[in-house]
Order: C-alpha cells, then structure tokens, then sequence
C-alpha cells in the first residue's frame, strides 16, 4: 500500500513560522538577551584627539569633573559586566517553547495535535508537518538538542545557536510558504 502524503497548506507553514518568530525567537530575545543581545549597546571607540598637524599638543591635566564621571563610566561597566548571565534555567527555556507549542496546537495547525494538555514536541510537529528526513526536521532536532541544557541550566552560547537556528527555520518556512 503506497498512502500518498497530504500536503500542509503554505498558509498553514505561514502560520507555523510566524508563532515561531513571535513566541520563541521573541522570548529568546526578551528573556535570555540573545539575537541582538549586543545591538542595545553602542560601543564607541576611543581615539585620542590631537590637535590640528604642525600645532604642538599640550599635556593638560584632567579636571575633576572629568575624571568623576571616568570613575563613573567604568562602574557602570563593571555593573553591565557583573549582571551578565552565562547560565539561565532550564525550566525557563522550556516555558518559551511550550507557549510556542501550545500556541501552535490551539490554532490546529498540525494535523493530529489539537489537545493542548497532550502536546507533542516541536520536532514531533515537524515529522508530521514534512516527514522525518526534511531538513527543517533535522534543525528542529539540533535547536531541542541545543536547549536541552545541563543540570537544569542552559548556557548562553547554546541559548545563542539555538536561537541561530530557529532564525532559519523561521526563514526556511516564510520561503516555502512563498512570504
């Protein structure tokens, strides 16, 4: 028996791709500050200023004024040093991805999953959604691996491929939706 496999609408892989971009990428960004994680901060370069060429340059000592907010600076710094996270929870993750899922499941937009209180997971949507050997599948299944932390933890730097990744599943389905 040769069952021919039902194609899933473009608007439907639309759909898919936009809870994605608006759920998960989204709280990636707001919740664990990865994506434009460094877009927020403008770092200026310092370059010494020198006078006009031919003019001697004079030492001038620094006045009080500048060299308190210098102090200042340079505390602010090592407080934005301080506060970053390395290491978020494990738990918090997964509650990003499960109000993905859940999102997903209560528009029906999967065939076979429409119980929120039974959701399947996001690669289990995908093997229905393209079958088990698509390659949006086998990303689906690096980003689960990627988010699938270490004694309840999920560092940065995997918080940031995976958020990599879903960026292009998110494109990949926007492509084959024609958007």
């Amino acid at each position: 028996m040769n069952r021919k496999k039902k194609r899933i609408s473009k608007e439907k892989i639309r759909r898919v791709g936009e809870i994605l971009e608006e759920f998960l990428i989204g709280n990636f960004e707001s919740e664990f500050s990865v994506g434009a994680r460094l877009a927020g901060r403008a770092v200026e370069p310092v370059f010494p200023v020198e006078g006009p060429p031919g003019e001697p340059t004079e030492a001038v000592e620094p006045e009080r004024e500048d060299v308190e907010e210098q102090q200042v600076d340079e505390e602010v710094e090592a407080e934005l040093y301080d506060e970053t996270k390395y290491y978020f929870d494990l738990a918090d993750v997964e509650y990003c991805v499960d109000v993905t899922i859940t999102e997903i499941v209560q528009e029906k937009l999967v065939p076979g999953y429409d119980n929120p209180q039974k959701p399947p997971t996001l690669s289990e949507m995908f093997q229905t959604l393209f079958g088990e050997e698509d390659n949006l599948t086998k990303q689906v299944d690096a980003f689960e691996e990627l988010i699938s932390g270490y004694e309840d933890h999920v560092h940065i730097d995997d918080l940031q491929q995976a958020y990599d990744v879903m960026s292009g599943i998110v494109k990949e389905l926007k492509d084959r939706s024609g958007n």
